[in-house]
């Protein structure tokens, strides 16, 4: 059993206003191959994938990379990726697996070519015309477990990222045009990322489920970086850059309860997150949270189609928190207490 498959696309990104960014044509191309071996208790999975893009800029431009200007000329990337897995069904319900795969990332037309401000993100945001590819190798491993009344799974990783892309703040203190935006440059740094996550529904009662998911990322730059240079109208200054990458989330996840019947439905639930502590250069440490929001509605079937109503409300108790992941949480905390009727057509 296996599947195969090509995919192309073709685009002519123009430009224009404030940005600096050349209009660029980007052309991608990939094909894969996917197929499972055995049919007993223990099955062998292997996929592999070829990407291809070409970058065509409509002109010439000049990126500030470093300190030496680098033109923004055409760019093309290829490369091989795939996965090795063995899957074992332990016992009826129970599956355990592991794969090893190497990853392959080509950079998008942002990450070479920007050159102005991102107002939603409140910066000012760089490309390099020289980044190179990103490669990894990663492992991973899971159980997953389907049975009447439970469903779950946990799996953990570890990657190892060659040329991972990134925006750097290597020079936060070097401000944009823009209304004095933090500028941010995108680069390569090798790093490694570890984790876990996990997800349970338990139904405690035919029409009363419970769910929790949790995940945790751990991430660090494994080679030796260079100091970030603090640049005032009278002096430069170096500090140490950070060994951990930005905009990693803590730990974080929901727990909640649904009930569930044929015409009506109605849940709570609770996102949490812990505090982030472990900063990539020049970011703010960010407080734990959990945030309640409830939900109900009704379905019913008229005129041989089904219609349903939700009525959501988020964060309940209008609490005040910033998401970690968030490039304004600085300046900007997340949504308070939000109301929302959601009308749903099925025919």
């Amino acid at each position: 059993m296996g599947a195969l498959g090509v995919r192309g696309q073709y685009r002519d990104v123009i430009t224009g206003g404030t940005l600096n960014t050349p209009s660029t044509e980007d052309y991608t191309a990939a094909g894969f191959l996917i197929e499972e071996l055995g049919r007993g208790k223990l099955r062998a999975q292997f996929g592999t994938r070829y990407d291809w893009a070409h970058y065509e800029p409509h002109e010439v431009t000049y990126i500030d990379v470093g300190g030496e200007r680098v033109p923004t000329r055409p760019r093309s990337f290829g490369s091989l990726s795939g996965s090795l897995g063995l899957l074992y069904e332990a016992v009826d319900g129970v599956r355990i697996g592991a794969s090893v795969n190497r990853a392959y990332r080509t950079p998008d037309f942002n990450e070479l070519y920007s050159n102005g401000p991102h107002l939603a993100a409140n910066s000012y945001n760089v490309g390099d015309p020289n980044l190179k590819e990103e490669t990894g190798i990663g492992l991973d491993a899971f159980v997953r477990v389907n049975r009447r009344t439970v469903t779950a799974e946990i799996a953990t990783f570890r990657n190892r990222l060659d040329d991972f892309i990134f925006e750097s703040s290597r020079g936060r203190a070097e401000i944009g045009t823009q209304g004095g935006r933090p500028r941010f440059q995108f680069t390569n740094e090798d790093a490694v990322f570890s984790g876990a996550e996990g997800t349970v529904a338990w139904s405690v009662l035919p029409a009363v489920l419970v769910e929790g998911t949790a995940s945790y990322v751990r991430a660090e730059f494994t080679n030796d970086r260079a100091p970030i240079p603090i640049i005032t109208a009278t002096d430069t200054t170096f500090v140490p850059a950070s060994k951990y990458p930005p905009l990693i989330p803590p730990l974080n996840g929901s727990v909640g309860v649904r009930y569930d019947r044929t015409r009506w439905f109605a849940g709570t639930n609770v996102r949490y997150a812990a505090n982030q502590d472990r900063l990539g250069d020049f970011e703010e440490p960010t407080a734990g949270y959990g945030v309640v929001n409830l939900s109900g509605g009704v379905r019913f079937v008229h005129g041989s189609q089904l219609h349903a109503f939700t009525l959501r409300v988020d964060n309940l108790f209008d609490r005040e928190y910033r998401d970690h992941l968030s490039r304004i949480k600085d300046i900007m905390p997340e949504p308070g207490r939000n109301f929302s009727l959601l009308y749903r057509l099925a025919f």
